[in-house]
């Protein structure tokens, strides 16, 4: 990720070089003299003496037609030695007389070099972002060992502090396509790090999947809850949307990152512009919720395929929105069927032959409630 072939650096050289030359032909040769790119196709792959003793000599060569051979195909010209960091990356040549091609020299030597301070400098940027994902899915990851985890934090530039708090954040709305999602995560992992006590030294903030995925030390004394509630606040202000943020399980030892990763993700989904947090007994449940639809969602698919055959499949928004209803009202028939709208009658029908479908009508309250949310969570999750 941080090479550059020389094919791949001598067609760049020679676009950027080509509107300043006027209508000289430009070429890239690598160090070995052989043409790599040429702003005149026919010149690639034809060896170019002039180049290879640029290159080992590091000095610029000037070739003039009285040099020539009178049958040789070469044309006169200067080649120009590209060289940075004491290595010679390969070589510029010019077509045209040395003398007219003097005054292109020193524009070219600047234009050379500032092309390849800002490709570079780009290019280590991409290198250490893609070390911190790196970094940040070992975290993350159950099976990761302490001695790789140090490693790649110190190839990423990194000096992660224990405890941690594993933090999920995404916008709370996607209408623009993936692309645009993409943008707004990118948005908000610089904003963290620019506009929020999350610090790159010894935090981690980057793109992960479809959301912002960040480690964040927390320092004793400071309530995480409040912390994270900061973070929401500043970072729904700056994006001038709402954000969802969900906060997992504090971290004493990295084996536990994996987990409170997952909390912090079930709790996003959830959070629908809000900051939840897993120190909160609701959010807790919800999390255990999350982990045993992981474990069910086959079965539970089975189910709701019992209810689309038993009410019809135009009909399963409503019936997902009846069981919703029931559920919020805490497994009341009568206060659900005021919250829809419908007769109490109407209300007890629906769950009664919801509760049969499913086989779960000579089940104790517990039972159903708790299959109930999973169906709930089960559907939402496949919007």
């Amino acid at each position: 990720m941080n090479t550059m072939t020389p094919q791949t650096l001598g067609k760049e050289m020679v676009t950027v070089l080509r509107p300043l030359v006027g209508d000289h032909t430009v070429n890239f040769m690598e160090t070995g003299g052989t043409i790599v790119a040429s702003s005149d196709p026919a010149w690639i792959g034809t060896y170019h003496s002039g180049a290879a003793e640029a290159a080992a000599s590091r000095r610029v060569i000037r070739i003039r037609q009285d040099d020539l051979p009178p049958d040789s195909q070469k044309r006169e010209g200067i080649s120009l030695p590209v060289v940075k960091n004491g290595m010679v990356l390969g070589v510029v040549g010019i077509h045209g007389r040395p003398e007219d091609l003097e005054q292109y020299i020193r524009l070219v030597d600047a234009c050379v070099e500032l092309y390849l301070e800002q490709t570079l400098s780009s290019r280590q940027n991409q290198l250490v972002r893609h070390l911190r994902v790196d970094l940040l899915r070992r975290l993350l990851d159950d099976a990761a060992e302490a001695e790789d985890l140090a490693a790649a934090a110190r190839e990423a530039g990194v000096e992660p502090q224990l405890p941690v708090r594993v933090m999920a954040i995404m916008p709370a709305t996607n209408g623009e396509g993936r692309k645009h999602w993409f943008e707004q995560l990118t948005r908000l992992r610089n904003l963290l790090v620019s506009r929020t006590p999350v610090n790159e030294r010894h935090d981690i903030a980057e793109v992960f999947d479809d959301m912002v995925m960040v480690c964040h030390h927390i320092q004793p004394g400071v309530d995480p809850v409040a912390r994270s509630s900061e973070i929401h606040e500043t970072l729904c202000r700056e994006l001038n949307q709402p954000v969802s943020i969900g906060l997992g399980s504090e971290c004493a030892e990295w084996r536990g990152a994996a987990r409170a990763k997952r909390e912090a993700i079930a709790l996003a989904r959830l959070a629908d512009g809000k900051c939840l947090c897993i120190d909160s007994p609701e959010a807790e449940v919800t999390c255990l919720l999350q982990e045993c639809l992981a474990q069910s969602a086959s079965h539970l698919r089975v189910l709701e395929e019992k209810l689309r055959r038993g009410f019809g499949a135009r009909h399963m928004a409503r019936i997902m929105e009846t069981i919703h209803a029931y559920c919020k009202a805490d497994c009341s028939g009568g206060k659900a069927a005021a919250d829809l709208g419908i007769h109490k009658n109407t209300m007890n029908y629906r769950m009664n032959k919801i509760l049969a479908l499913l086989g779960l009508e000579n089940q104790n309250a517990f039972v159903r409630e708790f299959f109930l949310r999973l169906l709930l969570l089960n559907h939402s999750s496949r919007k």
